[in-house]
């Protein structure tokens, strides 16, 4: 398989030659290339990669493996990723409300990477459980056991028991998606199908949710997509 390298406005893609009839973009390990049909002129590469340029920056800021020095996404907003290393450090992962600060004694991604799923991962049950206290009375239901885990392309699920389940990437969401995405479970409870009951349900309870739906369409898929 042949490959090289193409850097366009000062990011770097590895492109990899394929027998295949369509251009796409890959990701491996978090870095974002190009697969290629063979014989593919590199300025079509180019053009490709310059019409898919926005998504791609979009991706890099927001995935949540950024490099060290990059930015993790956390309650709607971007904040600024920074390294200390030091021979006596404890790997941790600090948040000071306006930057995350990641100490350890070397540059370590896979340290990173699963130190910033946990703070994620407590902060999105942290963030659940008084929303889930609050509309449950508005939605008429009792929530049984409630849980934080990866999930595949949804951000929540429940079950005919009333047990939840919520996408650990829930607390990079904003305040009032995340309040939809509760709200869209807890009716879950009664209508376990999205008929027009079920939206009529939501609807009593937040009026206003079309624009949340809309948003989690769109912005959500983009933070559903980055590396997991």
């Amino acid at each position: 398989m042949a490959k090289t390298a193409i850097e366009l406005k000062g990011i770097e893609f590895i492109v990899k030659y394929k027998r295949r009839q369509d251009i796409l973009l890959t990701v491996d390990r978090g870095e974002i290339g190009v697969a290629a049909p063979k014989n593919m002129p590199l300025s079509k590469v180019e053009r490709f990669l310059e019409e898919n340029f926005d998504f791609i920056l979009k991706y890099k800021q927001r995935d949540v493996f950024a490099a060290l020095g990059g930015s993790i996404l956390f309650n709607g907003k971007e904040h600024l990723l920074e390294t200390v290393i030091y021979d006596d450090a404890k790997e941790r992962l600090r948040f000071d409300g306006n930057h995350f600060i990641f100490e350890n004694k070397t540059e370590n991604q896979v340290t990173i990477k699963r130190l910033i799923i946990e703070f994620l991962k407590e902060k999105t049950l942290e963030m659940i459980g008084p929303r889930i206290d609050h509309y449950k009375s508005l939605v008429g239901v009792s929530p049984g056991e409630i849980k934080v885990e990866k999930m595949f392309g949804r951000w929540a699920a429940c079950s005919n028991f009333g047990n939840m389940k919520f996408h650990w990437k829930c607390a990079m969401l904003p305040d009032d998606i995340l309040d939809y995405v509760v709200v869209h479970e807890l009716c879950h409870l009664i209508h376990l199908n999205h008929g027009p009951e079920y939206w009529q349900k939501v609807e009593s309870v937040m009026p206003d949710y079309h624009s949340k739906k809309e948003w989690l369409e769109k912005e959500g898929l983009q933070i559903m997509m980055g590396k997991q």
